[in-house]
């Protein structure tokens, strides 16, 4: 009998359920007949049917799991209304707004079920507080349809939410109390508030980096940390996963140890205290697939059975894919499990490499595979690749896993009584400071990471066939080999660039990027936009230098996502139309180019700009300005050799009318 039967079975899964999007209209009837030919079959080749029927019950299923019923707040998509409901998530908060989701229970009055995401200013909520919203206007997810791969409609589908609300005023909300939640979730959520507090106690920097590490609360982390992290391939250690997990049931193990506890009671309690850190952590996929992973080791141990390590990781993921079908959508499933994989099978052919003296160190080869195992779907989703991965991570994960302990165990004494943590708040912070000087160290080697165009599906597949190659080769093909994948990586960089002018699908606002041989940006959307539309679309382009930013007026929806770019991308020049702006995204934009050392240049109409064979005319504002902000908008005029494009910004009526007199209707 296969010590892998789990392994056929998650294939067929997934198989199915990715086939359930183009073809669902005949997979029942697949099922209906697989199902008749494994009753009359008895042999061997009824697998076969097996087969075929998980593939279809799989897309079966998630019919199941998308099933809408009538009082769902889906279905009043479109109409206005007073709603109330109860926060069932933590509040992800961003720089000017913050979303929460809703358990519904009321909607104009009559009894409402489902989810909804809701956008709302920046306030005091949090979770299993129970919320009433005036006027609440329910709408279907935006799909913005923009090259770029990030799809909100799919990520909020992912968590069974359909609907989505915008609440625009503080005052049309109101906390009405506290709403039933999940109470094994409550419960999480006073620990996690606990530990902050206890790592309240350490300086601001550090304490952003450590609630990044221990229980993968980001929020506190500054941006710079964040892009050493992306930037070194380090950016896992963030998510809590299997070295999380190993490093958590290490530390327990030892302490029930310490008391003289017996190895199968030490198990036993280490499977409440893993899932209790799971939910605190708020159990993304990396963490759920480490968990699952663990109990199963855990049982193992308790009863002396040998564990096949694929077999394992197949039980794991059939397990979250039966919890959540549209978990195989989510980029950290996927990487999570093909890292895994990749650990699995790569390492130990690395090992041999390394006693053949191929390598040459043997204890680097885990680094390496997790690294060489996950670049095309890094590729593919990112757009980037961190070329110093294996190295950075050879020294990064040691330190952090020194930290984490440490931070455990001051996160304990900080439950115990506060004194004891503050006792080792110098020493922590110290290490902190050590780890965060090393990641650093290592993002600010040239070239650390490089960006180019995210490669199609199947060039992906292929680069995994090509890695399979390399890996089984001899010592004579892996230069050549190595040699090709150089070529493939940069020729994005060296071939011949024609201009091409996108119109980003932003909702309100404008953002239009021009591509060529000079790189132009005018406008940003919001700071939402900037990180799920205009980021992704520059990633998925490969674009690592900006050479004109133009910032037509000073609306948010124009403005806020420049604040992004110009903390992730090299800029070259800055253009704004001169007016300066109380408002906090406006200083958050001129702290931005300041910091980058670049000078706010002026537009106004009749200057000119010359970049690489595009000729920009400006048509406006005039040097008398008008009395609305709109009408003073930068317009532009985009010559190109064959074509011109004229962008006018938010000009209103005045504007409009200037710009005919000055210019004529032509």
């Amino acid at each position: 009998m296969s010590r892998k039967p789990f392994v056929p079975i998650i294939l067929s899964v997934i198989f199915g359920i990715l086939l359930k999007i183009q073809f669902s209209f005949f997979l029942t009837w697949i099922f209906l007949l697989s199902f008749f030919l494994l009753i009359l079959l008895k042999n061997r080749t009824s697998l076969i049917f097996l087969y075929l029927s998980i593939i279809s019950f799989a897309s079966f299923y998630l019919d199941i799991h998308s099933y809408i019923e009538h009082k769902n707040i889906a279905n009043y998509a479109g109409r206005k209304g007073n709603l109330i409901g109860t926060v069932i998530e933590y509040p992800t908060r961003y720089p000017d707004r913050m979303y929460v989701v809703l358990k519904v229970e009321e909607f104009d009055g009559f009894s409402a079920s489902g989810l909804i995401s809701v956008n709302l200013p920046l306030m005091d909520v949090f979770l299993s507080d129970k919320l009433s919203i005036k006027n609440a206007k329910i709408k279907q997810p935006k799909e913005y349809k923009n090259p770029g791969r990030y799809s909100r409609k799919k990520v909020l589908q992912r968590k069974k939410i359909y609907s989505c609300t915008y609440v625009s005023k503080i005052e049309d909300v109101v906390t009405l109390g506290k709403g039933r939640v999940n109470p094994l979730l409550f419960f999480a959520s006073r620990i996690k508030e606990r530990a902050e507090r206890v790592l309240s106690l350490v300086p601001e920097e550090e304490r952003g980096f450590l609630l990044g590490i221990l229980i993968g609360e980001r929020r506190g982390l500054s941006y710079s940390i964040n892009k050493a992290f992306s930037d070194t391939g380090t950016i896992h250690i963030l998510s809590v996963s299997g070295l999380h997990i190993a490093l958590l049931g290490i530390f327990f193990l030892g302490l029930f140890r310490l008391f003289g506890l017996k190895s199968k009671v030490s198990y036993i309690l280490l499977v409440p205290i893993l899932f209790t850190f799971g939910l605190v952590t708020g159990m993304q996929s990396p963490t759920a697939r480490s968990l699952i992973i663990g109990w199963i080791v855990l049982v193992s141990l308790m009863f002396d059975r040998e564990f096949n390590h694929y077999n394992t990781l197949a039980i794991a993921c059939l397990i979250l894919l039966i919890i959540n079908p549209y978990e195989i959508y989510n980029i950290g499933f996927q990487l999570s499990f093909i890292a895994c994989i990749s650990l699995i099978y790569l390492t130990p052919k690395f090992m041999m490499k390394a006693e053949d003296g191929l390598i040459p160190f043997g204890f680097i080869s885990t680094c390496i595979s997790a690294w060489l195992g996950t670049i095309p779907t890094v590729l593919f989703w990112f757009g980037k690749v961190s070329l110093i991965a294996p190295l950075a991570n050879f020294f990064v994960v040691p330190i952090v896993g020194i930290l984490l302990s440490c931070g455990l165990l001051f996160i304990l004494l900080g439950f115990i009584h506060i004194p004891l943590a503050e006792i080792f708040v110098l020493p922590l912070s110290f290490l902190t400071t050590i780890a965060i000087k090393v990641i650093f160290f290592f993002s600010s080697i040239p070239k650390a990471s490089i960006s180019i165009p995210s490669p199609s599906i199947l060039v992906v597949i292929f680069l995994y066939l090509f890695i399979l190659f390399v890996v089984c080769l001899k010592k004579k093909a892996i230069i050549p080999s190595l040699l090709i994948i150089n070529i493939l990586l940069w020729y994005n960089l060296f071939k011949p660039k024609d201009t091409k002018v996108y119109f980003l699908d932003v909702g309100t606002g404008d953002c239009i990027f021009i591509k060529g041989n000079s790189n132009i940006l005018v406008d940003g959307g919001n700071t939402w936009i900037f990180h799920h539309v205009l980021f992704p679309f520059l990633r998925y382009k490969g674009i690592n230098k900006i050479d004109i930013v133009v910032v037509t007026h000073q609306d948010s929806d124009h403005i806020g996502g420049i604040v992004g770019v110009l903390d992730e991308y090299d800029v070259g020049r800055v253009f704004f139309n001169g007016i300066y702006s109380d408002t906090k995204i406006f200083k958050e934009f001129a702290i931005n180019c300041k910091k980058r050392g670049i000078k706010k240049e002026i537009l106004e109409m009749g200057d000119r700009i010359e970049l690489n064979g595009i000729n920009i005319d400006v048509f406006g504002p005039p040097q008398k300005r008008f009395k609305k902000d709109n009408d003073n908008s930068i317009v532009l005029k985009l010559c190109f050799p064959a074509t011109s494009i004229l962008l006018t910004g938010d000009i209103e009526r005045s504007g409009m009318v200037f710009l005919e007199k000055s210019f004529g209707k032509g």
